[in-house]
């Protein structure tokens, strides 16, 4: 619900919507219209943490006209 709800207000105010996305979400955002345009890769370990390698979606998605 909370995600309709954002999406409806920035689809009324026609502007453009961007989120990170771990592999776990990706789907579900997709599913709502966003797209994927790049990808963060961070080396935890090389900022002194545990992890490794961790990867993020960067999806766009462009306002819904109704």
């Amino acid at each position: 619900m909370l995600l309709k709800y954002v999406l409806d207000t920035v689809d009324e105010q026609r502007k453009r919507c961007y989120i990170e996305a771990s592999a776990a979400g990706l789907a579900l955002y997709k599913r709502f219209g966003w797209v994927e345009v790049d990808e963060l890769v961070v080396d935890m370990e090389k900022h002194g943490c545990e992890g490794g390698v961790v990867r993020q979606k960067c999806l766009l998605r462009e306002p819904v006209t109704k």
